[in-house]
C-alpha cells in the first residue's frame, strides 16, 4: 500500500515539476488532487485481495456498519492518506524536518502554502484537517467563510492560545 500509494504522488508530482520545467507556471494537480490520488492507489491495492487479516473484503462492503463504526477499510483508507500526506511536502521544506512536524505543524504549513497560490476554499482546510488529524482547525482559522476562508496570522494569536495548545506550544 505504502508503495503504490507513494508512487502514484511522486508520478504526479513529477509531472507537476516536468510541466514547470517547460515553462509553465501553476501545477497540473494541486494539493487536493495528490490527495485524492491517494485515495485512489489505496482502492487500487484494497480491490487486488479478496481477504485482508482474514477478513472477506466483500462482505466487508456490504455488511452495514453503526454510526460511529470504523472497518478495517476505514483504517486501512486513512493509512493511505497518511502516506500522501508525507509526500505533500510544502515547496521549499526539507522533506526530514516535514516528517518531524505534528498535525497541526503540517496541517498550518500546508495551509499556508496552498494560501500562497490564492485558493482559499473551506473544503481544502476541512479535508487537511482531517488529513493531519487537527482536532480543532477552527482555532487556527481567521476565516471560514466560503470562497474566503483564512488561516491566523501570528497577530491573530492570542496568548492563551500560543501556550495552551498543541499548535501554541509547538516551534
Amino acid at each position: 500500500m505504502k508503495e503504490e500509494v507513494a508512487l502514484q504522488i511522486e508520478e504526479m508530482t513529477g509531472l507537476n515539476q516536468t510541466l514547470r520545467g517547460q515553462g509553465r507556471s501553476e501545477n497540473l494537480f494541486n494539493d487536493a488532487d495528490l490527495q485524492m490520488a491517494g485515495y485512489a492507489a489505496a482502492l487500487r491495492v484494497l480491490t487486488k485481495y479478496v481477504k485482508i487479516d482474514g477478513k472477506d473484503m466483500t462482505v466487508e462492503a456490504m455488511r452495514p456498519q453503526s454510526k460511529n463504526e470504523r472497518t478495517i477499510v476505514d483504517e486501512i483508507i486513512e493509512y493511505a492518506v497518511q502516506v500522501a500526506n508525507e509526500h505533500l511536502v510544502p515547496e521549499g521544506m526539507d522533506e526530514q524536518t516535514w516528517r518531524r512536524l505534528s498535525g497541526a505543524e503540517r496541517f498550518y504549513l500546508k495551509m499556508l502554502d496552498i494560501e500562497s497560490t490564492g485558493a482559499k476554499k473551506v473544503d481544502n482546510y476541512q479535508n487537511f484537517a482531517k488529513a493531519f488529524r487537527v482536532a480543532d482547525r477552527g482555532s487556527l482559522m481567521a476565516s471560514e467563510k466560503a470562497n474566503d476562508a483564512a488561516l491566523k496570522a501570528a497577530s491573530d494569536f492570542g496568548k492563551r492560545q500560543m501556550g495552551d495548545d498543541e499548535f501554541g506550544r509547538s516551534l
